[in-house]
């Protein structure tokens, strides 16, 4: 069974042929194609308390594992950011990180979005500041130990098991992966009332449409608001809901 996405992509290889054909004279006529919507499924996220009791888990595990459960769930970032994010993106003075590298892509601008300055929450500063002064330090900000004992940048896999343990270790199962983070980060900027823009900007989404989908919670409230406050025009209930 093709996938509402895969059969409108042959539908628009098929039209640019019958274009063709019909730019050359084999056919008389293009037949109306209409374009398959691909419904996506709604994003299912950490709530606050479970992003919560995954960073509390990190940092029981260790400085990597805290330092880890920070950059993607309290800062939204790509797995393939977290592996390559240097010290030389990392301004502790002004509390704010450069994201502009990729683990997964060498030391090139990172592949998805836009290259962009975050502000650090205040409890990655403070473990960064700590794990500033700790052995090994290299040019990366996450290092690991290798099988033969020697320290090691993480890869993608490497973080992803990692994460999976935290998950373990806070009791929320062992489905977890950056990409899950990252959404439950975004999600939880709408559900605490940042603006598409806010979060549009600190995710670095080159479009706002990309951002919207981790809006539908806030999305609903102001709908709600919107219909307390014509209630309240016309007489009705005194406050939004």
């Amino acid at each position: 069974k093709c996938s509402p996405g895969f059969k409108s992509l042959r539908m628009s290889k098929m039209k640019k042929v019958l274009s063709f054909a019909l730019e050359i004279g084999h056919v008389d006529r293009i037949p109306n194609m209409k374009r398959v919507k691909d419904k996506r499924p709604p994003i299912v996220t950490f709530t606050l308390g479970q992003l919560a009791d995954f960073i509390a888990a990190g940092e029981r595990m260790g400085p990597a594992a805290h330092i880890a459960a920070l950059l993607t769930a309290d800062m939204g970032l790509r797995a393939g950011e977290v592996c390559g994010l240097p010290w030389g993106d990392v301004n502790l003075e002004r509390c704010e990180v450069i994201v502009c590298h990729n683990g997964s892509e060498g030391s090139g601008n990172t592949p998805k979005g836009t290259v962009g300055t975050l502000t650090m929450s205040q409890a990655l500063h403070r473990a960064l500041t700590v794990h500033r002064t700790r052995e090994p330090i290299g040019p990366l900000v996450l290092y690991r130990t290798h099988r033969r004992g020697e320290w090691v940048p993480y890869n993608q896999p490497a973080l992803h098991r990692l994460l999976q343990a935290i998950c373990k270790e806070a009791g929320l199962g062992e489905q977890c992966s950056g990409r899950f983070l990252r959404h439950s980060c975004l999600t939880a900027m709408g559900d605490l009332g940042a603006s598409p823009v806010e979060i549009q900007s600190h995710a670095r989404h080159a479009l706002l449409s990309t951002t919207e989908r981790y809006l539908h919670p806030q999305q609903q409230r102001h709908a709600a608001d919107a219909m307390a406050r014509l209630d309240l025009a016309r007489g009705g209930r005194k406050d939004p809901v």
